[in-house]
């Protein structure tokens, strides 16, 4: 990559990322535990509800009319 190119670009590159052999990014996804990205909550954080005991109704279905049942 040519220096004026990356003259251009050096505001796109965030600071506070580590170094890396090379000139790219530095590779942090081999050191997690699972691929993806990881929770902004901590790894350790336990949700309040499990996820079979959150009631939700996709918005396309319909509404469940009062004291009758669903087809």
């Amino acid at each position: 990559m040519s220096s004026k190119r990356k003259d251009k670009h050096a505001h796109l590159v965030e600071p506070t990322w580590g170094q890396s052999t090379g000139d790219g990014p530095p590779v942090t996804e081999l050191l997690g535990e699972m691929a993806g990205g990881l929770s902004p909550f901590g790894e350790d954080h336990a949700f309040p509800l499990p996820p079979e005991r959150l009631r939700y109704a996709h918005p396309t279905d319909r509404p469940n009319p009062s004291g009758r049942a669903r087809d």
